[in-house]
């Protein structure tokens, strides 16, 4: 049986400079979900393995991608490998139309 290092949310807020408040805000919309509370005081704890995926939810969050765009694209970083890269691309360019942008001219 595998053993996950549990994070305090203050610990892991510190690790990933994602604020306690905006992590229930991530758990509350689907996006970043603890690995568990403690119903007696009401902690809660993140795997350490998931500091990675929330500093790119931070990092995604940086330049602009909506709560909604992120929780979207989070399924597309486990997809099999070879299928990432146009996933990738296809949600970038969701993205861009959604901001009112137009998709960058495509070298084929």
């Amino acid at each position: 049986m595998t053993e996950t290092r549990l994070l305090r949310i203050g610990e892991f807020s510190t690790l990933t400079r994602l604020s306690a408040r905006m992590l229930r805000y991530y758990d509350a919309n689907g996006v970043l979900i603890p690995a568990a509370t403690d119903d007696v005081t009401g902690c809660w704890f993140y795997a350490a393995s998931r500091v990675r995926e929330a500093t790119l939810i931070r990092q995604l969050r940086d330049v602009g991608f909506s709560v909604s765009a992120i929780a979207a694209l989070l399924p597309l970083r486990e997809t099999p490998r070879g299928s990432g890269p146009r996933a990738s691309r296809s949600a970038r360019s969701a993205h861009r139309r959604r901001r009112g942008r137009p998709p960058p001219h495509r070298r084929d």
